[in-house]
């Protein structure tokens, strides 16, 4: 009796290793627990810097006012005031070219001068006519320099482009130096298109336009066509 008094009982641990995983997985825990918050951090990180990135090219798109964009391009861009067609200075335009289309063959008129005003109201006539990507055309002249402004048709988003008149063999060349659209300076190369496509549709070729003259003077706020003949 005494004997089964003193024995100790030992417990039955049906699976020895399980005592010792349980504490191995415990010292893992907190490491484990700091990788998966890293990694969070990582991904969340990521997601902002991706939100902020693409709300910045949502942005960046509707200041240059090629895009329409929902909302933002109202709030950049207001409807401009539409830019009548100065009726005398059509009018005149009109006789002058009239003039030139009259001319037979091996005729010739001493000197026409075309003003920045008659330019113009050609401009504004001929861009409302054919309904281009462009609205409000105005060519500002300066010696061989040039400025044109409007705005695109779309958005309402004002343009705003500088370069160059060079007169050879009988042709306008403008080069485009410089073009500014909505907000944005933006380079000739991404705006090219949409200059070229608007005064092609009324008949101009920024790069290949065959003078009706001899000889052409390109003055501040006009040009001088001499001895002026017919295109052939």
């Amino acid at each position: 009796m005494e004997n089964s008094a003193e024995t100790v009982l030992e417990p039955i641990i049906l699976n020895p290793t399980s005592a010792e995983t349980t504490k191995s997985e415990k010292g893992k825990t907190p490491r484990f627990r700091t990788l998966r918050l890293m990694l969070a951090g990582w991904l969340l990180g990521n997601l902002i810097l991706g939100s902020i990135i693409g709300l910045l090219t949502i942005y960046f798109i509707a200041s240059t006012g090629l895009v329409r964009v929902p909302v933002l391009t109202n709030l950049m861009f207001k409807t401009p005031a539409k830019v009548e067609t100065n009726a005398d200075s059509l009018k005149s335009a009109q006789k002058k070219a009239d003039q030139i289309a009259s001319l037979a063959a091996g005729q010739s008129i001493p000197e026409i001068t075309f003003t920045e005003a008659e330019i113009n109201a050609l401009l504004t006539e001929n861009f409302e006519k054919t309904k281009t990507d462009i609205i409000n055309p105005h060519l500002t002249l300066d010696s061989n320099n040039f400025v044109f402004t409007g705005n695109l048709s779309s958005t309402s988003a004002p343009i705003k482009v500088k370069g160059t008149i060079n007169v050879d063999s009988g042709v306008f060349k403008l080069d485009i130096l410089k073009t500014t659209f909505g907000q944005q300076t933006l380079p000739p190369l991404l705006t090219n298109n949409v200059i070229y496509t608007a005064f092609a549709k009324v008949g101009f070729d920024l790069q290949n336009t065959p003078i009706p003259a001899r000889q052409v003077d390109l003055q501040v706020g006009q040009i001088i066509l001499h001895d002026v003949t017919q295109v052939q």
